[in-house]
């Protein structure tokens, strides 16, 4: 009787390197043999620090350590009413935030405008309702106002009254550039498309942009797969829901070269039962510091939804989506931007400083107006206060440093 070798004992495979606490995982091979991969996930309530799969590479080798499960500090997004929009204190969502709603023209506010994120991490009222009142949604205009000459620059304009698809034409004197749109159009909202632009001294560095957004968080329910840890510009996080519910807003978020996602994250609501025949598409939203002007408030096949940007921002994405035979918009919800950058100044703040237990990154070391701080805690602290701020003139920071405090004291008042 010859007896063959089993390549596949002991030495070829690596050890049980266990499970998270408040976490669970899916094995691909309960022997642990090399090229075994072991996914993880973590129970509501927690959030997934580390990488969501490690593989056996080589005997008694993970290409990683696992992940932890850290609790979720604060509430989860709670949405803002249809025909209605939003101002948060902290778009993370923290224990204390405080959002006030207000409505659209047209529509009057019916529960409470100001809901808080309590210590439990429960918001302490529901959303109010917009609910439409008698008369038109928006007020019709039948001209914008004049949106003057930007200093050092001379302008053309198709109608010197300012009518509804009017246009005006900039450009800027020898010496200087443009920055901003070159031409606006006059809407049907009886605002321009985009604010006037400015001319700018042709020298000079841009102030500094971030690479990167924040951790957006993770859904109740939820899980979720990043294309990029670090969450650089561009990369993408894809949403999915635990079984028996069902996800409500963006699967997808991408995050833009301003620093911010494109939209919040969505929600995981109870599943209600089999769908029924759907002959309209949810309410897309109103960009920040947006206005929209919409065909049909239910939002049924084939409604249009046109929007523009308050004096200052200029719209980023399609001007008007509409709701396919899907029951699905053609396109995404736009964006809206500051107009201009300020050009970069000489001026600067003093260095503020890193907290105890923090490190800090800094757009720019020389700490000249319009750069920016982002901190962050050490393992087992949390920080409290603002995490990024900015100098917004000579000599002055927008917000205090803030500090780190131990991670057991997060459920404590102050």
């Amino acid at each position: 009787m010859v007896y063959i070798a089993d390549s596949t004992g002991p030495s070829q495979r690596c050890r049980d390197p266990g499970t998270p606490a408040n976490g669970g995982r899916t094995v691909s091979d309960n022997s642990f043999k090399v090229k075994t991969a072991i996914e993880f996930v973590c129970q509501n309530g927690y959030v997934l620090r580390g990488p969501s799969v490690i593989v056996c590479i080589a005997p008694e080798s993970w290409d990683a350590p696992i992940p932890s499960c850290e609790p979720i500090a604060g509430c989860q997004d709670p949405g803002a009413p249809q025909n209605g929009d939003r101002r948060v204190s902290d778009p993370q969502f923290r224990t204390g935030t405080r959002i006030e709603f207000t409505c659209f023209q047209g529509y009057r506010l019916e529960g409470s405008n100001v809901i808080n994120c309590g210590p439990s991490g429960s918001w302490d009222s529901r959303i109010p309702t917009c609910v439409q009142e008698p008369g038109p949604i928006l007020p019709t205009l039948d001209r914008c106002a004049d949106p003057g000459t930007p200093e050092y620059s001379q302008r053309k304009v198709s109608d010197p009254s300012f009518r509804i698809n009017s246009r005006v034409e900039f450009t800027c004197s020898q010496g200087y550039i443009l920055q901003g749109n070159s031409i606006i159009t006059c809407t049907s909202f009886g605002l321009w498309d985009f604010g006037p632009p400015s001319c700018v001294a042709d020298s000079g560095p841009q102030p500094p942009t971030l690479d990167r957004c924040a951790d957006p968080g993770m859904p109740e329910f939820g899980q979720r797969r990043v294309s990029d840890p670090n969450f650089g510009i561009n990369s993408r996080v894809e949403f999915t829901c635990a079984q028996d519910y069902i996800l409500q807003g963006s699967n997808i978020i991408i995050c833009t070269s301003l620093g911010l996602w494109d939209f919040g994250i969505p929600i995981c609501l109870p599943d209600s039962g089999p769908p029924q025949p759907v002959d309209r598409c949810s309410d897309p939203g109103t960009p920040q510091f947006g206005q929209r002007r919409v065909s049909d408030p239910n939002f049924t096949i084939n409604s249009r939804i046109e929007f523009a940007c308050s004096q200052g921002y200029r719209l980023q994405g399609n001007r008007i989506i509409t709701c396919t035979s899907s029951a699905s918009w053609d396109n995404r919800l736009p964006t809206c931007i500051p107009d201009q950058i300020p050009p970069p100044s000489t001026e600067r703040c003093q260095d503020p400083g890193t907290p105890e237990f923090a490190q800090r990154r800094v757009s720019d070391p020389s700490f000249r107006i319009y750069s920016r701080i982002e901190f962050s805690c050490a393992n087992g602290y949390r920080i409290q206060g603002s995490r990024v701020i900015s100098c917004v003139s000579p000599g002055r920071w927008d917000a205090g440093i803030p500090s780190c405090v131990p991670e057991q004291s997060a459920g404590n008042c102050v």
